[in-house]
């Protein structure tokens, strides 16, 4: 269960890079080593909204979200890790339901996002947070929708 932590929208280009850094090793390819990570971070930023949760000064995780497609009105996570120590004890779904929260404010209705296949423990992570299957992207890859008014 997560104890008493602070969830903060990143203010600053820098800190955003830092973040996404420090939970690099969360995912099964870093982001920091993909060939477009430049593009990425720049769209992320520019375009974006990250929130970042600590306790006691320590990253534990962020979440990475795009909320401005009032066309369809659906949000899209573009990121969303926590560090392995801190994982399955709460952490992500609050980072989630932040997301919904402010993603809800923005009008928006659905969230979708793309999942590795081969990452199980973030597929049934985000299948107990209320999401679905919704079809194969890729060979390699899913897409999942959260209906927000789910919450």
């Amino acid at each position: 269960m997560a104890k008493s932590y602070e969830m903060y929208k990143i203010q600053s280009f820098q800190k955003m890079v830092e973040v996404i850094s420090e939970c690099d090793y969360a995912f099964l390819k870093p982001i920091m080593e993909r060939n477009d990570v430049e593009t990425l971070l720049n769209k992320i930023w520019n375009r974006g909204i990250v929130v970042a949760a600590k306790e006691n000064d320590e990253t534990i995780g962020y979440i990475a979200f795009y909320s401005n497609d009032t066309t369809t009105a659906e949000a899209y996570i573009t990121l969303l890790a926590i560090k392995p120590e801190f994982q399955k004890m709460g952490y992500g779904k609050g980072l989630f339901k932040k997301c919904v929260d402010m993603s809800s404010g923005y009008g928006m209705k659905k969230i979708r996002l793309e999942v590795n296949k081969n990452n199980l423990s973030a597929i049934n992570f985000y299948y107990h947070i209320g999401f679905t299957y919704e079809k194969d992207c890729s060979p390699d890859s899913m897409y999942f929708v959260y209906k927000i008014t789910d919450i």
